[in-house]
Order: structure tokens, then C-alpha cells, then sequence
């Protein structure tokens, strides 16, 4: 796209104008317009109810700590996967595309169970490996596992042999020789408390610190406990009884480490409890120690540990079946959702470049896609399910897609070797595909699903995307949009998404376009994004302008989608389809 010199005058006119979108955006609008057109928006507004973000992650390993080859996950605030991401040089990438109104999300390294909460998209420093015991150690929510064979890999857990040998290891965590306990900081010892032998600490204030090593092999189920009593209850802000277990390949390299969780059986002044943890080693864990530490002649008895045979790959893959999500499928490894959940909702008015009548029903489809990544993260396919909710325009537009980077960018080569399915190449666009070039000849049978028209449950497309087999591990975006049968140049795309190859970029800028922005001078939308759980929008009746279907909606608009974030979840039922 070329653009002219811009005079003096009209750049004063265009800050002029970039001044009153601002202004009207903070409070000049009526203040129950009966029109969409009546407000002026932020030009910086989306017009998307989603929470999206790209993250660019450094990690920060202390101790020591081995990442390379390591996951990290996107969780929610309900510890469910959302999805994962494989280090490479202390750096990994997620994208994620959520409803507005969905809970927290946090980055987790499951090897340590370290997370922090994720705000924004951009770059994001993670330390991980923090080993040092104290009051931040989270608490995490304990496993249900169960075992077919298992196997007891502590020795001497009841401390019944008075064997415990001095260490000269320090503090430093290090790997240390397996098969029994090595005391590395001593102020404590085996003593017999009720005719049973424990290990007790006996100094009030340092810790005293016994810890063991044992083999085991990757992705393996394990589960262990032990007995405690702490004594002095309000002495300290740090328990008086801690313990972690740390993970090592085979080199003795560290992988991370998990807490024991506490749990009081007894209550009062001083109990007694039982400690335990459960989980599933790290693909290269060669080892697991265990350490434990005492003081204030508080006490640990009873240790056990228990660890399953690893997990099978049955495919055969090299990614054992608990992280493959398609263990029968050796071609396939690692799935990638878009949205992360839910659906993405998009809702057209289609007579760019000239304003509509805002009850955005022209065309409405909602769409998921999986993308498929095998075991060295290189992008296998992409599978697409459409369903063409509405069809409120007397037009016969097409409904088309383009492949962008996370930054809404074309990407410069093509990645796409086949097309399979309800949908074909777009010779014309690059990594574009088009589902169908008039939605009347796609349909089974005709409806339009806006309140005058004929209704009937909304058709499906489903395609699938193969790769070319040089594509590498990369965040893949879809641009979903609409053009005009037999005019392709007319293309509608959401703000912030860019006109194609095939675009007529003549248009651009006449009449009420802004500049080939998909958005007018006052920053209304030819079309809108709702990322929601189960497809919740219910798209205005014809000639209902959306401002009287959703009494929220210009809130949510003037707000830039800060307020009313789940406006499309309290419509007028007497007004929406």
C-alpha cells in the first residue's frame, strides 16, 4: 500500500480528529445512544471481548537448574492445563486467546511447581529453581494416583538403624550418593520418642538436615509420606518441619523440586501430622532425594516413597503417553488450541466501505481450531471446525482465512502444503485458504437465522491444513473474514487484522473507511471478536441496531474493553436471535 505525502493541514485535521475520538471515548457520547453510530471510539479499541496475549518467556534457572529440553504450561486459576510450550535455550513462546472475562492464568513450571501470574502478553522473565526453605514455598494441591506395581525406595524410612552418615556436602543441594541418609547439617540425630526411633532436631533455632537419593526412571508416578510432630506452635513464621524432594538426570544435573504438603491430624498446642506429595518425575529424572529438616526437637519418622514403572509411548514417538496427546498417533505429539478455549465468534455487517446497520448478523460463524505439533515441535496440521450461525445479508459474500504470526503479521513463506476437506487454497493469498465464495451456493439448505429469514441449525465446515515439513515449532494465528462474490478485492476483516494480497486496496479510505483500517474516523467496526466458553452471544435480529440487543455493549466499547466484559451475556431475549 503506498500512502501520499500528508500536509501540514491535514495532519492538524487528523489530530484534531485523533483528539476527539479521545474525548468522546472518555465521556462525550450520549449516555444511552440508541445507535452504535451516535458514539465515537478509541481507534486503539480491537473490538474484541477476549483475553489475548503473545509471551515471549525468559527463564531465570537458580541452583543450577537444568531447563533445556524442560516444559512450561499455561494454566488457569482451577491448576487445568491450557497449554504447553518446550524450553530451548532458556526461552520458550505461548500464545493464548481466552474469553474476557476468564479467570487468572499463570505460567507453571511443573519441575518445580513454581508460577507466576500472567497479566499481559509481551515478555515475561521467569525464575525458576529457588530452592531455599521458607514461607514462599507454595502449597500445592496433592495428585490422586494409583499404582499397578510400585516399588519402596527408601532405606532405613522408619530410622530404625542409627546408620546416618555425616556429609561434607554443605548446603548446596547437590546430588548426593543413594541409598542412605547423609546428614549434611547436623543438630540433630536418631532418638527414641514413644519406643519408636525418629530423627530429631535439637537446636531451637538452626535447622538440622538428613536427606537421601534413589533411582528412578522419567515419566514415572510416585507418591511418598512421613510422619511429624512440631512442638512451640507460634515460635516461628517458618515451620519447624520442612521438607522438599528434588529431581536429577543422570548426570547429576538438577531438574527441579516439589514440597511436601503438611496436614495438622491433631490440632492444639503441638500436633503431630503426616506429610506428602505425589507427582510424575521429569522426562530425564535419573534420581529423586529426598530431604528432610528439623529443629526445636521437633521430629520426622516413617518416610516412604513409592514410584510406579514409567509411562508407556505407545506409539513409539518419544513422548511417553502422559504428555503425548495423541500417544497412538507416532506423527503427532502436542496439540494447541485456537481460542485456548472455547470459541471464537465473529460477527460481520458487510457493506465496507460504507457503514451498516450495526445489528453485525450479515454473516456470524464461529469457529475452534487444533493445531498439531509432533514430537520435536514442528507443525504437523491444523484442523478447522466453522458452524455459519447466521446469515442476515441479501449479499452473497465469501468466507476466507489467512495464516499470521502472533503479531497479526503475513508470514513471508508459504507453509501450507495441502488442503483437505470443506474448504481449498486461495490461489491468490498466501498461507489462505477460502471456505466458500458464496455462503447461499455453500449452504445444504437455505437460512438466514436473523429473525426474518428461514431458520435452521447452523451448517458446519471442517478442513484440515497440512504443513509443509520444514515448518518449525511457530504461533499461527487465523484471520478469519468475508468478501464480496465476484468482487474478492472486497475484503472485511476485523480491526487490527490486514487486507491480502487479493485485497482492492483503492477502496481503502473511501467513504466511511478510515484508511483501510476495517474501522470508520470515529472507530466503529465493520466486525466483531467473541472469544466465549459455549458459543454465548446470540447475534442482534435484523435491523436491531446491537446497542438496543446489549445494554452493555457501549460500555464495554467506551471502556476499551475494560468494563462489562461479559456484555453479550445479558442480552435483550425480545431481540437477539
Amino acid at each position: 500500500m503506498k500512502f501520499k505525502p500528508l500536509s501540514l493541514g491535514l495532519l492538524l485535521l487528523m489530530a484534531s480528529a485523533c483528539s476527539k475520538t479521545d474525548n468522546m471515548a472518555n465521556g462525550e457520547n450520549p449516555s444511552n445512544a440508541s445507535s452504535l453510530n451516535e458514539l465515537t471510539i478509541s481507534q486503539s479499541f480491537n473490538w474484541s471481548s477476549s483475553k489475548k496475549g503473545y509471551l515471549e518467556v525468559n527463564l531465570n534457572p537458580k541452583n543450577n537448574l537444568i531447563t533445556e529440553g524442560q516444559y512450561v504450561w499455561l494454566m488457569d486459576e482451577e491448576d487445568k492445563v491450557l497449554a504447553k510450550s518446550r524450553v530451548e535455550n532458556n526461552q520458550t513462546q505461548l500464545y493464548y486467546a481466552l474469553p474476557q472475562d476468564a479467570s487468572q492464568i499463570f505460567l507453571f513450571y511443573p519441575n518445580t511447581e513454581e508460577r507466576i501470574e500472567v497479566t499481559n502478553g509481551g515478555t515475561l522473565n521467569f525464575s525458576v529453581g529457588d530452592m531455599a526453605p521458607n514461607d514462599t514455598q507454595p502449597v500445592q494441591k496433592k495428585n490422586k494416583l494409583s499404582f499397578k506395581t510400585s516399588a519402596e525406595r527408601v532405606v532405613n524410612g522408619d530410622f530404625s538403624v542409627n546408620n546416618i552418615i555425616p556429609g561434607n556436602y554443605g548446603d548446596n543441594w547437590t546430588l548426593i550418593p543413594s541409598g542412605v541418609w547423609n546428614e549434611q547439617i547436623s543438630n540433630g540425630g536418631i532418638t527414641t520418642i514413644n519406643g519408636n526411633q525418629v530423627y530429631q532436631g535439637t537446636h531451637p533455632v538452626n535447622w538440622s538436615f538428613i536427606n537421601q537419593s534413589f533411582p528412578v526412571l522419567g515419566n514415572a508416578a510416585f507418591s511418598g509420606s512421613f510422619d511429624y510432630y512440631r512442638g512451640n506452635i507460634g515460635r516461628y513464621t517458618t515451620e519447624d518441619v520442612f521438607s522438599m524432594m528434588f529431581y536429577y538426570d543422570a548426570s547429576g544435573g538438577y531438574l527441579g523440586n516439589k514440597s511436601f504438603s503438611m496436614s495438622n491430624s491433631t490440632g492444639g498446642p503441638s500436633y503431630a501430622g503426616t506429610a506428602s506429595i505425589s507427582g510424575t518425575t521429569p522426562t530425564t529424572c535419573a534420581f529423586i532425594q529426598i530431604a528432610l529438616l528439623v529443629r526445636d526437637n521437633d521430629w520426622v519418622d516413617n518416610v516412604s516413597f513409592d514410584v510406579a514403572g514409567p509411562s508407556g509411548d505407545d506409539d513409539g514417538d518419544g513422548i511417553t503417553n502422559n504428555l503425548d496427546d495423541y500417544p497412538n498417533d507416532i506423527l503427532r505429539a502436542f496439540a494447541t488450541a485456537f481460542p485456548t478455549t472455547g470459541y471464537q465468534t465473529l460477527a460481520f455487517e458487510d457493506l465496507w466501505p460504507a457503514k451498516g446497520d450495526f445489528d453485525f448478523n450479515d454473516m456470524v460463524v464461529s469457529s475452534q481450531v487444533e493445531f498439531a505439533a509432533d514430537a520435536a515441535n514442528n507443525l504437523v496440521d491444523a484442523t478447522f471446525t466453522i458452524t455459519l450461525d447466521a446469515v442476515g445479508s441479501g449479499l452473497s459474500n465469501g468466507l476466507a482465512m489467512v495464516l499470521v504470526d502472533a503479531n497479526k503479521t503475513p508470514l513471508n513463506q508459504s507453509i501450507i502444503n495441502s488442503v483437505s476437506g470443506d474448504a481449498i487454497l486461495d490461489p491468490n493469498v498466501t498461507n489462505g485458504i477460502i471456505v466458500f465464495d458464496d455462503v447461499y451456493a455453500a449452504q445444504n439448505s437455505f437460512y438466514q437465522n436473523n429473525g426474518v429469514g428461514p431458520a435452521a441449525t447452523a451448517q458446519t465446515f471442517s478442513f484440515t491444513l497440512t504443513f509443509n515439513a520444514s515448518v518449525t515449532n511457530q504461533t499461527l494465528v487465523p484471520d478469519l473474514y468475508i468478501f464480496r462474490k465476484g468482487e474478492r478485492g472486497r475484503e472485511i476483516h476485523l480491526h487490527g487484522f490486514s487486507a491480502t494480497a487479493a485485497a482492492n486496496t483503492a477502496l481503502n479510505g473511501t467513504l466511511d473507511d478510515f484508511n483501510g483500517t476495517y474501522i470508520t474516523e470515529s472507530g466503529l467496526p465493520w466486525a466483531i471478536e467473541i472469544v466465549s466458553s459455549n458459543k454465548s452471544f446470540k447475534h442482534p435480529l435484523e435491523k436491531v441496531d446491537i446497542l438496543a440487543a446489549y445494554s452493555s455493549f457501549q460500555n464495554w466499547a467506551e471502556s476499551g474493553g475494560s468494563n462489562e466484559t461479559d456484555w453479550y451475556a445479558s442480552p435483550d431475549n425480545t431481540k437477539v436471535y
